[in-house]
């Protein structure tokens, strides 16, 4: 169950055919089904629920707990901005919590009469999803609702939300707002315009929608472009989304950006000039022509994977939908809809959106917008919410007028007219005679023939086994889960555990970040970019104690799974060192670490497991200190060591043709050579595991005073043991033959 803004949601899940041994009810008689069996729970909760004094004190203190819980120093920013920005409504006193002296206050007779008013048939939606036949799940829920008796529907704020929104001239109060705290690392600048609620209905409302999203993507690229362009970035993270929201009753026009608080004036102005830029000048041929290719294959994945979409995520799109007012589409009905749109839009059709979107935010009304004119200005009507988030030392120093005072620099600095980038044609449309963008030494020699006769195994699970001459193992298990899709994970054995220092151990996870978010094959790190991101290619690194583990999601279509192994092959043969992305990686790890000092779950994680492994410092998250002393040398040594074909571990998982991910597993990977030994043997210390029970304490001050409490412990892990373990071993178990070799 689930409280909100506006509604309380019960959802069940459950298995169609009743189970065996499934309990009787009503004197003895089963159960046709579990369908009907969910359906007679869910009724009784609704309309003859037994509410007990002893229950309701129970869950008062489950109530009062999760109010603690939740009020985290993110989720009390959230609440200063929803103050502001829905200042006029009920919404900033009907938080779902409540209020702690409330809760502690009702008694069963309160919720009991709150029951029996809003427990009505009429204030009631029944939604239900999953493999049942149609025409008989109507008759069920007909004969076991139909029994519930009609009352009069109340009157209430939720049934009327929309009715308080204003979307004319805002209190100027309401204008400007902060939000500081000593836990926030970073400042976050909001710049925010409601706007009534829409429907998507006819055609025309979802020709909007995909232009929107034409909008989005072609300014995600933009500042993207320009955070890969920076060594040192000036800011984190961005967005702009024009969203409309049922739990608000309303939609709302956002523009964010977030940034070190040293960055935050040329952050913020570098967000406002290039937003004037968009709808100064619209966006270009062949950035709308990359957005609309994403777009249609995303929607189009989406459609190919309909029949194993889960019926959780069905229901709640359902819901959603329906609560908005929005027509209902199946995945495939929205990819058909969505396709046929995208034959009755061009450039000029985008751009007339663009500025009526951005000037809506009032970014740049028109050309006669002058920099006197400041916030209200910017938003033309008035209706503007400016909200910022940060650290209390660096907030107390921001007001309104000088957020205006950064409007009127981003106006009055000069805006050039965008240029496409030059992007090679052949990387982003799906031409099968032209899809390899490397040069692949003997991939098509290479074949199945190289695989080891011994490692070619079968496994009554379905998984098989492949390895090559060079040392790389592969793994395969084809599933029918995500229809036209894979996961491709790389493993590559050693992880933290391997290297010699805590210098080694951040080089590993800094280098390959550094790595896999720079350029390969000749291509330079932007083009890079766009190419995974225009054949959505999801890339993510990590490292663990005992592997480093880079994992890759794609869809088969269009050469997915070639594209794949040829990316990888790229970047683990032919990577671009250049010193931009090196910087930029180590600001990111730098700033992951600044966070982790303001949130106490992480570091109550972070000190556990210090204390686990007696203090070894290869294994928690690296310290500013720590990253400064990585050297750029040093760090591709680290990474030419680590990727050695004989540590590598290909795992493939998904709906793909076995002999065209084995013939790809053969040739890319095949094709890959060891580095040889760079530098002479290290010593490796050993991953010595604590067996006293210390108890770790930290301080983070919070004046709310939340406490967060962390119990850890060992288990036999693969790669280290303490003695106690290891006595423990000796009498539980008869060890194997060759044990002791």
């Amino acid at each position: 169950a689930s409280t909100d803004f506006r509604e309380t949601k019960y959802t069940f899940h459950g298995p169609i055919e009743r189970p065996k041994n499934f309990p009787l009810v009503d004197g003895g008689e089963s159960i046709s089904d579990g369908f009907q069996g969910v359906l007679e729970i869910l009724y009784e909760i609704c309309f003859h629920a037994t509410i007990e004094e002893d229950s309701v004190t129970t869950e008062k203190a489950a109530v009062l707990s999760e109010l603690q819980l939740r009020n985290t120093v993110e989720f009390r920013s959230d609440k200063a901005f929803i103050e502001k920005f829905h200042g006029e409504t009920p919404i900033p006193t009907r938080y779902p919590i409540g209020l702690e002296e409330s809760v502690k206050r009702f008694t069963a007779d309160d919720v009991r009469r709150f029951y029996d008013k809003f427990y009505v048939p009429g204030n009631m939606e029944l939604y239900c999803v999953g493999s049942f036949d149609k025409k008989g799940a109507l008759e069920v829920i007909k004969s076991i609702f139909e029994k519930a008796e009609r009352k009069e529907v109340p009157d209430c704020v939720s049934h009327r939300l929309e009715e308080y929104h204003r979307f004319d001239r805002i209190e100027p109060e309401r204008k400007f707002a902060t939000f500081n705290h000593n836990l926030l690392s970073q400042i976050v600048v909001c710049f925010a315009v409601k706007v009534p609620s829409y429907k998507v209905e006819v055609f025309q409302h979802l020709r909007i929608n995909l232009v929107d999203s034409i909008c989005g993507s072609v300014f995600e690229e933009r500042m993207d472009g320009i955070y890969k362009s920076m060594g040192n970035p000036i800011f984190t993270e961005f967005g702009w989304g024009y969203d409309d929201s049922h739990r608000e009753g309303c939609a709302a026009n956002v523009l964010t950006i977030s940034c070190e608080p040293a960055d935050f004036k040329e952050a913020v102005v570098l967000l406002l000039r290039e937003s004037r830029k968009l709808c100064r000048y619209g966006i270009l041929e062949g950035e709308m022509r990359r957005a609309l290719h994403m777009l249609l294959k995303s929607l189009r994945q989406d459609a190919e994977q309909a029949d194993t979409k889960q019926s959780s995520s069905i229901i709640s799109d359902l819901i959603n939908e329906s609560e908005l007012g929005d027509v209902y589409q199946s995945a495939q009905a929205q990819y058909d809809l969505f396709q046929k749109a995208s034959r009755t839009i061009d450039v000029e059709t985008v751009n007339k959106r663009v500025r009526a979107v951005f000037a809506g935010l009032g970014i740049e009304k028109d050309e006669s917008l002058t920099p006197e004119n400041g916030i209200d200005g910017m938003v033309g009507c008035g209706d503007c919410v400016v909200f910022v988030s940060g650290p209390r030392r660096n907030l107390g120093k921001i007001t309104l007028d000088e957020i205006n005072e950064l409007v009127k620099l981003s106006a009055e600095s000069e805006i050039e007219a965008p240029a496409d980038i030059d992007l090679p044609e052949y990387l982003f449309w799906e031409q099968p005679e032209r899809v390899d963008f490397v040069e692949v030494s003997n991939a098509q020699k290479l074949g199945l023939e190289v695989v080891k006769p011994e490692m070619a195994v079968e496994t009554q699970s379905g998984a098989w086994f492949r390895a090559l001459p060079n040392g790389v193992r592969g793994a395969f298990h084809v599933t029918e889960y995500d229809a036209k899709h894979f996961i491709l994970r790389v493993n590559v054995h050693g992880g933290s555990a391997s290297m010699a220092d805590e210098v080694e151990s951040a080089a590993l996870s800094l280098g390959l970040l550094t790595m896999f978010s720079g350029g390969a094959a000749g291509y330079p790190s932007h083009v890079m970019s766009k190419y995974m991101s225009t054949h959505n290619i999801d890339l993510e690194v990590a490292v663990g104690f005992e592997s480093a583990r880079l994992d890759m999601w794609a869809g088969t279509a269009g050469h997915g799974l070639k594209r794949a192994f040829e990316t990888l092959f790229a970047y683990f043969t032919n990577p671009i060192w250049d010193t931009s992305s090196f910087e930029r990686a180590r600001k990111e790890r730098m700033l992951l670490f600044e966070e982790l000092q303001h949130e106490i779950e992480r570091r109550v994680q972070e000190a556990a497991y210090l204390n686990l492994v007696s203090g070894d410092k290869r294994f928690p998250t690296s310290s500013k200190k720590c990253l400064r002393r990585i050297d750029f040398d040093d760090l591709q040594q680290t990474i030419m060591r680590t990727l050695d074909p004989a540590k590598m571990e290909v795992i493939l998982v998904g709906d793909f043709d076995p002999k065209e991910a084995e013939m790809h597993f053969a040739s890319y990977f095949g094709a890959i050579r060891g580095v040889g030994v760079i530098n002479p043997p290290r010593t490796i210390p050993d991953v010595r595991l604590s067996s006293n029970e210390d108890v770790t304490k930290l301080s983070v001050y919070d004046q709310e005073n939340r406490a967060v409490v962390g119990f850890t412990g060992h288990v036999r892990g693969r790669w280290s043991m303490t003695d106690l373990d290891l006595q423990t071993l000796r009498t539980s178990y008869t060890p194997p033959k060759h044990a002791d070799k």
